[in-house]
C-alpha cells in the first residue's frame, strides 16, 4: 500500500513541475519578430522615431483597459507613459499589469483632450475624484498597434 501512496505521489509531483515550463508567447492581432526591438526609453529619448514608421517596441505594461482590453499604458525605465491602442481589433487580457509586452505598430504625436483622458481614467478604475482632476489635454508620443505580444 505504501508502495502505491509513493508512485501516486511522485506522479502528482512530476505532473505538477512539468506545468511550470514558461508559457509560449500569446500573440493578440498581427504576429511579428521581436528581435530588432526597440525599448520604450529608446523611442522616447528618439524623438526622430516618432515619425509613422513601423517599429517593435518593447515595454512594461502599467496599465489595461479594464472595460474591453482595448488599449494599454506602457511605462519606459525613466518612468514615462505611452498610451498604445489598436482601434479595437483585438483585445487582451485585462489582467496584463505588471507583464512586458512587444508592440508592432506605428510612433505619432498625439494630444488626448481631456475627455479622452478622463473615460481612460474612468476605464482603469481611478476614483471620481482623480477623473475631475484632470483639465488639460496631453501631447505625449503614443503607439498604434497592428500586434501585440505579451
Amino acid at each position: 500500500m505504501n508502495l502505491r501512496l509513493t508512485l501516486a505521489v511522485a506522479i502528482v509531483a512530476l505532473d505538477f513541475l512539468s506545468c511550470k515550463r514558461t508559457p509560449s508567447p500569446a500573440f493578440y492581432g498581427k504576429t511579428f519578430d521581436t528581435t530588432t526591438a526597440l525599448s520604450l526609453t529608446q523611442l522616447l529619448d528618439d524623438t526622430a522615431r516618432s515619425d509613422r514608421s513601423a517599429m517593435v517596441v518593447v515595454g512594461q505594461v502599467q496599465s489595461v483597459c479594464q472595460s474591453e482590453g482595448c488599449w494599454m499604458l506602457m511605462e519606459d525605465d525613466k518612468g514615462r507613459n505611452v498610451h498604445v491602442d489598436w482601434d479595437k481589433k483585438f483585445f487582451i487580457p485585462k489582467n496584463t499589469a505588471g507583464r512586458r509586452a512587444y508592440v508592432y505598430g506605428y510612433a505619432h504625436y498625439d494630444t488626448t483632450s481631456v475627455d479622452e483622458l478622463r473615460q481612460r481614467a474612468r476605464d482603469a478604475g481611478k476614483s471620481e475624484e482623480d477623473i475631475q482632476a484632470i483639465t488639460t489635454p496631453e501631447v505625449t508620443v503614443a503607439l498604434k498597434a497592428e500586434g501585440v505580444r505579451l
